[in-house]
């Protein structure tokens, strides 16, 4: 892999998050078309900006042939598949929080790399709640940390210490609840849930120390533009994120869907809830 300036790559995912607020914001509460993508949920007229600001942006400062993109509002093109780098875009995380006017979305933007046959690693990540003014990023090797722009203030972030599954805060899903999370939910009886939208809105709460862990029951729904930002974000934290099985989430590969959900926690509480999730039969029936 070539040299990389992780710190440049945050810096500029960072601006492009914001311009591409700055060109989308007038949607939010306001009018916009929706298009229903076949079997992928909703987009709207924002998403598609928000994607093409963001590539744009990336594009004219960073050489093509070592970065790939992959995004959810743009045709896959095989040609990332052997660039050292990827960046991994959601423009908007949480559409359907964006199309009924709540504040839980985030536009995302990961970098991915060091790859081998497996895929490729989540290097950095940029996470940006813009109804909330709050960003979340860190790269590899410089920690985390949450910015708020109306503050001006940056603070570092760390994940809890917490080893205890009794007293376990979790973060759950608002709108894709089904048989496998009440079936989770019964089994750890947690002391305290709270339940969001946007998938990295909620890995960004195990970041904030605001809950230990986020666990998501869904067969292949996430896909690596949900993923990679807030990983990245996670691991810079002290967090771990695998599948369900406990297997690690790697990056720029052909099929970037997520086969068996996701379960982001500290790292005292991981292989712990790994565990516990293997003995649930209704997380592993169809």
């Amino acid at each position: 892999m070539m040299p990389v300036d992780l710190r440049k790559c945050c810096d500029d995912a960072r601006n492009a998050a914001l311009l591409a607020w700055e060109k989308i914001a007038h949607f939010h509460r306001g009018s916009f078309q929706v298009i229903e993508k076949k079997g992928e949920g909703p987009a709207t007229e924002a998403d598609l900006l928000a994607d093409k600001v963001i590539v744009d942006y990336l594009s004219q400062r960073h050489d093509s042939n070592a970065f790939g993109f992959l995004t959810e509002e743009t045709e896959s093109d095989s040609s990332r598949l052997s660039k050292p780098c990827c960046w991994i875009i959601d423009p908007i995380d949480g559409t359907r929080d964006f199309i009924e006017g709540r504040a839980d979305f985030a536009i995302q933007i990961g970098l991915s790399g060091l790859g081998d046959s497996a895929g490729q690693e989540p290097l950095m990540g940029v996470v940006f709640l813009p109804v909330h003014g709050i960003l979340f990023a860190g790269y590899r090797g410089a920690g985390a940390w949450r910015e708020d722009l109306r503050a001006g203030t940056k603070t570092p972030v760390a994940v809890s210490k917490l080893d205890d599954v009794k007293a376990l805060r979790l973060v759950a899903t608002r709108s894709h609840w089904g048989h496998r999370m009440t079936a989770l939910v019964e089994r750890l009886q947690p002391k305290h849930m709270s339940r969001r939208g946007s998938l990295g809105v909620k890995v960004c709460d195990v970041v904030d120390d605001v809950a230990d862990a986020y666990i998501n029951t869904a067969r292949s729904q996430c896909k690596e533009w949900d993923t990679c930002a807030p990983h990245a974000i996670l691991a810079e934290a002290g967090g771990v994120l695998t599948d369900l099985k406990g297997d690690a989430v790697r990056y720029n590969k052909q099929k970037y869907h997520i086969e068996y959900g996701l379960l982001a926690s500290n790292a005292a509480l991981h292989g712990k809830l790994v565990e516990i999730v293997r003995s649930i039969p209704a997380l592993w029936q169809d």
